[in-house]
């Protein structure tokens, strides 16, 4: 087998490989499709929940207003 030979079979595998690779990250990001819906639906409904707490909370400072909003969401995330 000469050099051209042996390049294009490497080529050739090469190319394999990528389509491989590309039907298994097609086939995988299918399967996630509807784990990640559910989560994305979970999260807006969470971000709903949290909305009044987050404009109720009364800041005396920013550190203060951070830490308020990181235990509500903390305890809201704690019920699910």
């Amino acid at each position: 087998m000469n050099f051209n030979e042996q390049m294009a079979k490497a080529l050739a595998q090469a190319r394999e490989l990528q389509q491989q690779m590309f039907d298994a990250a097609n086939q995988a990001g299918g399967d996630l499709k509807p784990q990640l819906a559910e989560t994305l639906r979970k999260a807006q409904e969470l971000q709903k929940d949290l909305q009044p707490a987050r404009n109720g909370i009364e800041c005396d400072g920013r550190a203060a207003c951070e830490r308020r909003l990181a235990a509500s969401q903390r305890h809201d995330l704690d019920g699910i």
